[in-house]
């Protein structure tokens, strides 16, 4: 992908986001509070209920998220799937129950506190959530000053490049965000949540509207994260992601967890619920998804 087109005004903006860009070797970063042990999960929700008014979209959730690996949750729309990850990335309260992030319970937890916790903590909105009134490299550029202070203008610049590389985004970045389309939108999320590699990084429907080339990047984005040991949860219906990064996955419906466990466990349940959702959720993808159809066909009841 080629520089873009940036005016001489704004080219403070600009950013080589050729394939070869990388970090400088001098940006360490630097946790801001003491991440537990690797075997105390990045989230713990306990008896989560979460209120809407008179809606219920979550209703007594217990789930533990292990570090480290990557869970998918999978439910049919209206599931209550995004108010689930929202929860457990503490974007929304829950009514009753207890949520812990990195071993640190979110409630009862001060601005500040808070504010040190998003710190390690990225998440991709389904609906791209940008920032209208900054260009589209200040969204991706924001997290970086907040998160990595001690970087140079030009190391942030260098990150950008690095993060973009790979790519096919053309868009000149001095720009608002409301020239992009839907699933232009949604890979500068992507890249805004992922650019300071936090170690918990959540994805609501990150694929959603991107075309092929971008989901490709995406996947190959999230492989390098799960070997660099970083936590993933993403709400996906993606037959792809859950085949090629899934170590886990959730299973909803009606706003409760019917099943969690590798892709091997749930399909092999004996639970008929569970087993309607994972192939409602998947549809015609088992019929011809060599990965998946490989993992449910040999599943064996449990």
């Amino acid at each position: 992908m080629g520089e873009p087109d940036v005016s001489d005004e704004q080219s403070e903006h600009a950013v080589d986001t050729t394939a070869n860009a990388a970090a400088p070797d001098d940006a360490v970063e630097q946790p801001v509070f003491e991440i537990p042990g690797f075997e105390t999960p990045a989230v713990e929700l306990e008896s989560v209920t979460v209120e809407f008014d008179d809606f219920i979209p979550v209703a007594d959730a217990s789930a533990a998220i292990e570090r480290g690996k990557t869970t998918a949750i999978m439910g049919l729309s209206g599931s209550g799937k995004s108010t689930l990850l929202k929860v457990a990335a503490g974007l929304i309260p829950a009514a009753a129950g207890r949520v812990t992030i990195l071993g640190v319970p979110i409630r009862p937890m001060s601005d500040g506190e808070m504010i040190e916790l998003r710190r390690q903590v990225g998440f991709v909105f389904q609906e791209g959530a940008l920032w209208q009134n900054m260009s589209i490299y200040r969204n991706i550029e924001l997290p970086l000053e907040h998160q990595e202070p001690e970087l140079t203008r030009q190391q942030r610049r260098d990150r950008i490049a690095a993060a973009l590389a790979g790519f096919r985004f053309a868009r000149d970045l001095s720009l608002r965000p409301s020239i992009l389309s839907s699933g232009e939108a949604k890979v500068i999320s992507f890249v805004r949540a992922t650019v300071t590699k936090p170690e918990l990084i959540f994805l609501d429907e990150p694929t959603t509207f991107v075309d092929r080339s971008n989901q490709t990047r995406m996947v190959e984005r999230l492989r390098a994260l799960k070997r660099d040991g970083r936590t993933l949860v993403i709400v996906t219906h993606n037959s792809k992601i859950a085949a090629q990064l899934a170590d886990r996955v959730l299973v909803m419906a009606d706003g409760a967890i019917l099943g969690h466990g590798t892709l091997q466990q749930v399909a092999a349940t004996d639970d008929e619920r569970v087993r309607e959702v994972l192939h409602e959720v998947l549809g015609d993808a088992i019929a011809y998804d060599e990965d998946l159809l490989s993992l449910l066909g040999s599943a064996e009841p449990i």
